[in-house]
């Protein structure tokens, strides 16, 4: 038996590090947060996506819908990507970002703690511990990686609830994928 291991990189950081085209992606994802419908598990989850179109980037947001049902729920971020092919037909996502929170925290309390980097601390001061990160679910790393035409490069980011950035990729998030390719299809 021959035993395979895969290191996972992240990058991690303060939203006031982050260049303004990633922190608009932030700030879509905590808007499309607060619109959440999650009453049975008080989980709130907003995300964002970004793609080029016509020579710009445009962002396309969705938010987790639940349903007493459970298995039509929405995710947020495949409410994103649908949203983005709804609108504009298929696209390769170029980032993804996604906000989630049980719904006791508000965004006076939560959110807008990591949008302003806490003053004379630095990132080395917090403990940085990756299963703190919310990540998106199986179901939505599987949307994701369909949406990223092969491209394992694209980058996921995400909050923890000490307002810490963290920036991986699908590639990394997300190693044994299966996608339009394994059946021979090519998006255009």
């Amino acid at each position: 038996m021959i035993k395979l291991e895969k290191k996972i990189s992240a990058e991690f950081c303060f939203c006031s590090d982050l260049p303004m085209p990633d922190r608009c992606l932030f700030e879509a994802a905590i808007n499309a947060r607060a619109k959440s419908q999650a009453p049975y598990s008080h989980y709130k989850v907003g995300a964002s996506v970004l793609t080029y179109h016509e020579g710009a980037g445009k962002i396309f947001s969705g938010c987790n819908v639940e349903r007493v049902s459970f298995t039509q729920t929405t995710h947020a971020e495949q409410n994103a990507i649908d949203t983005m092919v709804a609108k504009l037909g298929t696209k390769k996502i170029l980032k993804v970002c996604v906000v989630g929170r049980p719904d006791s925290c508000d965004t006076d309390t939560c959110e807008g703690r990591f949008i302003f980097a806490p003053k004379d601390r630095h990132i080395s001061e917090f403990s940085l511990i990756l299963e703190q990160v919310p990540v998106p679910c199986g179901h939505c790393l599987q949307i994701i990686w369909e949406n990223c035409m092969g491209d394992p490069s694209v980058k996921l980011m995400s909050v923890t609830s000490d307002g810490i950035v963290a920036i991986t990729t699908i590639g990394d998030a997300f190693p044994m994928r299966f996608g339009p390719k394994d059946l021979g299809v090519e998006y255009k």
